[in-house]
Parts: structure tokens; sequence; C-alpha cells
């Protein structure tokens, strides 16, 4: 497999003309396990290519640090390559891509562009998250770093909770303030890791005299078995984390 740019891949839309953009905003999403197959969509404007009998639909992936890279090419005459495999529609726009064997570093943003002769048609997009439900997550919580003579300290204090190993949906994060739950300062936001593994972080803002308080404690809490599986502490006066 092959990296490109993000710019190389604009240049060749914008050479062509095509206003679409390469990666949508906000792409489709799917989960998947490890050692299963997936099939996804990338659905392209029909108008600019129906008219060819013959197309070659290269897929792409977009890694966590923004690098794109080539998956595989497909065509008419020529639908299988090593784990991928997929469907050629040009007639209606829309382009398969099987995943077979998949693997944590399968998760990824993929994306196709579809050629017919000069034309280009860039696809739409979906983010991939392979990942075994039956990990446990690991957490870690992160505060500030006050020190033992940070007791006069009268700002909010900013505390994040990054739980690793989890999947969309699966986990959710639930905080407590000394002996009080409370809600999140801020949504839970998701993202791919270089490795494949997918995390979550959840932000809170507390007041000094909360931080002051006591213990800070981030749970995991498990949608599906509705457990809770993981909790980090971390105690005022104390720069560490205990997971």
């Amino acid at each position: 497999m092959a990296f490109c740019c993000i710019g190389c891949l604009l240049v060749l839309v914008a050479h062509y003309g095509l206003a679409e953009p390469v990666v949508d905003s906000v792409p489709s999403l799917h989960t998947a396990e490890p050692g299963g197959n997936i099939t996804l969509k990338c659905g392209a404007d029909p108008s600019k290519i129906n008219q060819y009998a013959h197309a070659w639909v290269t897929w792409y992936r977009q890694e966590p640090d923004g690098r794109i890279q080539i998956v595989t090419s497909l065509s008419t005459g020529y639908l299988k390559e090593g784990r991928y495999s997929g469907t050629v529609d040009n007639t209606n726009g829309q382009y398969n891509l099987t995943i077979a064997g998949l693997q944590g570093t399968d998760s990824a943003v993929y994306f196709c562009i579809v050629r017919a002769a000069l034309l280009f048609a860039p696809g739409s997009s979906t983010k991939l998250v392979v990942s075994d439900s039956l990990t446990v997550p690991s957490v870690e919580l992160y505060s500030p770093g006050l020190f033992e003579d940070d007791s006069d300290w009268t700002e909010p204090v900013p505390v994040l909770c990054l739980v690793r190993d989890t999947s969309p949906g699966r986990h959710r994060v639930l905080w407590t303030i000394g002996a009080e739950a409370v809600a999140p300062g801020s949504a839970e936001e998701g993202e791919i890791e270089p490795d494949g593994s997918y995390s979550v972080r959840s932000y809170v803002t507390i007041s000094a005299d909360q931080w002051n308080s006591g213990a800070v404690k981030c749970e995991v809490y498990n949608n599906i078995t509705n457990v809770t599986e993981k909790v980090s502490t971390s105690l005022r006066k104390q720069d560490e984390l205990r997971s």
C-alpha cells in the first residue's frame, strides 16, 4: 500500500473541476469485531461517470495523523485483491468495499475516488472502528498536576478522563467529585488512535473548592452490560494517576 497526501488528491480533484469534498466533514460510522468481515459503501455522482461502461474505483484510508493511504483499486473486471473485494455500479454511482479478516489496524476513515476515462468523481466516506467488545478499557485521569503547596489555588480546574480500547457508543463516562455525581462539562469525544484502537475523552471543569475537597473519580460505564467496568481516581495533593 502506498501513501499520498490530502493536498495531492485535492489538486487532482480541483484540476478536473470537481467541487465535492474528498473526505466528508462528518463521515458515517461503522463498528466491527476483529476477525469478521465488513462492507463499506461509497456513493459518487452517477451523472459524471454513468455513460462509461468501465471505471476504476480507488479506495483510500485516512490515518489518524492525516496521511492518506491507498487501500486497493477495483474495476468492473477486477473486483478482488487480497483481503479486499467489492462491487462497481456506475449506473447508480454505488461502490462497495468488503474487508475480510478485520484487524484493529483497519480502523480508519475510508473513501473512494472513481475514474472513468479522464473524469474523476470523489465519493462519500465512512469511519470504521474495529474493536473487541470483550476488551476491558483502560482509564487514565489527568489533572493539572497541582502540588501540595497549591492548596490556595482559586481558579477553575480542568480535568480529563481518557478511556482507551473502547468503541463508539459502548461506554460512557460518569464523574464523581467528592461525594457528588456531576455531569461532564463537555460532550465526550472519540477518535482513532495511531495503533487503530478507539479512545474517548471526557472533560469536566470544577471549582477550586471542589478540587480541594478531595477525590475526583472517573467511572467507565458499559452501556451494553449496564455495569461499571473501570474506575480511575485522582486524590488532591497527589500528582499521579491511579487505575
